[in-house]
């Protein structure tokens, strides 16, 4: 649901409790559940036989990658004014979030649950902007929702939680679950009561960040796929499939 941002951050823009209330149920609708219902289809693939632990990481592989390229493009368009290079230095400085919540993760658990942390953050992160942008255009007057790109929005959350599906195998208390979903999806609720007085930087660096955050979890990812080998034209199938999954969704909002 983010694009053309009009007059985003204006001071003329109406935030009144009704907007903020109607964004954050937009939001919910068309973020949180959709995310959680991918959640639960990437759980239980990494489960069947088919497609597998193998499968289901590669098909998180092509909707990282693609993602990767989704959350930068946002960000580079949003951050002309600031210059691309220090877009650049906060996607390569997001890297340093990585030992930090890797030992946050080892320390409570030895079956380390950091890439789940990983990419919630990246999500988190991402979110942040949606809800920042979501907001300041609704209440500039410039947000128009179509059928198409509310459509593209929550299956672009979906596949975000199909990824936290396939990473989250070491997620196994409700503390730790509590932890990774807050990580990802508090911040895309409290987006819209932070746009009032957010700068158009903050949406800027949320997605530069993110997008850093979430090739955390390539690594991680590219491992499991080996750990049930049905051969390389396999992965890739399902690699090419995963990005075709995003580039699809990102059809979608053109209409």
């Amino acid at each position: 649901m983010t694009g053309d941002h009009g007059d985003a951050f204006s001071t003329a823009a109406d935030y009144s409790a009704g907007t903020i209330a109607y964004v954050v149920v937009l939001l919910i609708l068309s973020g949180v559940i959709p995310f959680v219902v991918g959640h639960t289809v990437g759980r239980g693939a990494m489960r069947h036989p088919f497609p597998g632990r193998a499968g289901t990481s590669a098909f998180a592989i092509g909707v990282v990658v693609l993602l990767f390229v989704d959350y930068f493009k946002e960000a580079a368009d949003l951050g002309q004014a600031t210059g691309r290079l220090r877009l650049i230095a906060l996607l390569v400085g997001s890297f340093a979030m990585a030992p930090g919540l890797a030992a946050f993760a080892a320390a409570r658990k030895p079956s380390t649950w950091a890439p789940a942390l990983f990419w919630a953050f990246a999500v988190g992160l991402h979110g942040l902007g949606e809800g920042l942008l979501v907001a300041s255009d609704v209440a500039s007057g410039v947000f128009v929702l179509s059928l198409t790109q509310g459509t593209s929005f929550a299956v672009h959350k979906a596949l975000e939680g199909v990824v936290l599906g396939a990473v989250a195998g070491a997620v196994r208390t409700a503390r730790q679950r509590l932890v990774v979903f807050a990580a990802a999806l508090a911040p895309l609720v409290l987006g819209p009561f932070a746009a009032p007085v957010a700068p158009l930087l903050l949406p800027a660096v949320a997605f530069a960040a993110g997008a850093g955050a979430a090739l955390l979890v390539l690594a991680p990812l590219a491992s499991m796929t080996t750990t049930q080998v049905r051969g390389p034209g396999a992965n890739a199938a399902w690699i090419i499939a995963g990005a075709l999954a995003v580039f699809g969704a990102g059809l979608l909002h053109q209409f």
